[in-house]
């Protein structure tokens, strides 16, 4: 599913003010039987498109990231 977010925010009826987001499988990829912290991984990558869209959002939001 692809969605427009700048034109989703501009359309909601309230202010947002911060964004909070989850580490894994919202900012970070999660490999498939990894057991052990995240800084352990052999191979850590990036949401397909949040390192596009992080630059835009932090001009107008606080942008949190919660694990």
């Amino acid at each position: 599913m692809n969605i427009d977010i700048r034109k989703y925010l501009n359309e909601l009826k309230f202010e947002i003010q911060a964004i909070f987001f989850d580490w894994g499988n919202t900012l970070m990829k999660f490999f498939p039987g990894q057991e052990s912290p995240m800084a352990t991984w052999d191979n850590v990558a990036a949401i397909d498109g949040v390192l596009d869209i992080l630059p835009c959002l932090q001009n107008n939001y606080r942008l949190f990231v919660l694990s």
